[in-house]
């Protein structure tokens, strides 16, 4: 080897970053939700990014599934997790201590980092119930979610906004992903769901009896809109399901990466550099993610202020101010 290539070799491997040893590497948690759903492979594609470069960053990220939004935010108060996966709507709430976290108080620390995929509030009808806009729901079996959990909570506030009306009656009792049989079965004659797409939960009963997707739309989801914004407007394209070939208009929440101020910036922003050094990989990682855009991710503002270490990236890259 010629002395001027030694030389030029020699002083690429002084100036490349030195690599971290494994024993030195922090493992940073990310809670998701169930793993049936999309907030555990949401957060295993933004692990898998980051994990590439933990010989350069020293994190190791790894995921957990949990029991969703609301749990996340009790385990980021808690420090259980480093990272969480939070409805925009929970997250609202707890960072002003109102509503469902009005004894605990206000989580203050609660910071953002980006947002993930949007969740629209999603309405499934059975094909016979004539159901084809809001106010088809009036007096109907509409199932609304679990009684007491936060699924639920999120949706019967959504309907009370509406001003939606459905009917008192009797209704089975169902568990978690079994509204979709129920509506095959003529148990029920809708299910409101706040979910991201694709999804099984529709796919299934649009394949196996024709569900149909009803539009959430009209002055009233603009001023909802408008008043609240942990709210935006959404659409769910069509053919993305069976029997249901035009685009569904809805407005609804959307799924945010949080953390605290006791985690530092030093573990954020090489954390965030990696997503969005490898973004385009990231949208391909799972079917929801398709629809991202920098843009997007970042505009989230109102929910809970940023994280320093993802400003810090975000100013760099000419984002923001």
């Amino acid at each position: 080897m010629a002395i001027a290539t030694v030389a030029a070799t020699t002083t690429a491997l002084a100036q490349a970053p030195a690599a971290v040893p494994a024993k030195s590497q922090k493992l940073v948690m990310i809670g998701t939700g169930s793993l049936v759903g999309i907030y555990h492979p949401a957060g295993g594609a933004v692990c898998r990014l980051v994990n590439r470069d933990r010989k350069l960053h020293g994190l190791r990220c790894s995921v957990d599934s949990t029991d969703g939004s609301g749990a996340n935010v009790e385990a980021l108060r808690d420090g259980t997790y480093e990272m969480a996966i939070v409805q925009s709507d929970v997250a609202w709430i707890a960072a002003r201590g109102e509503g469902a976290y009005a004894q605990r108080g206000r989580f203050a620390e609660l910071r953002t980092v980006f947002a993930l995929h949007p969740e629209p509030i999603t309405i499934v009808a059975r094909k016979e119930a004539n159901i084809r806009r809001l106010r088809d729901l009036a007096g109907k079996r509409v199932w609304l979610g679990e009684p007491g959990s936060g699924t639920r909570q999120s949706i019967d506030a959504v309907m009370k906004l509406l001003e939606v009306q459905v009917g008192d009656g009797p209704l089975p009792d169902l568990r978690g992903g079994e509204d979709g049989a129920a509506l095959c079965d003529n148990r029920i004659d809708a299910f409101v769901r706040v979910i991201g797409h694709p999804t099984d939960a529709v796919r299934l009963p649009a394949a196996i009896c024709g569900a149909r997707l009803v539009p959430v739309t009209g002055e009233i989801v603009d001023k909802i809109v408008k008043a609240r914004p942990y709210y935006a407007p959404a659409q769910i394209p069509g053919n993305l399901y069976p029997s249901n070939p035009q685009d569904t208009s809805s407005f609804g929440v959307r799924a945010i990466l949080m953390t605290t101020t006791a985690i530092p910036a030093s573990d954020v922003y090489p954390m965030v550099k990696s997503v969005f050094d490898n973004f385009q990989e990231l949208r391909k990682l799972h079917p929801a993610l398709d629809v991202l855009g920098h843009s997007a991710m970042i505009s989230i503002d109102g929910i809970a202020p940023l994280h320093e270490g993802a400003a810090r990236l975000y100013r760099e890259k000419g984002w923001i101010k």
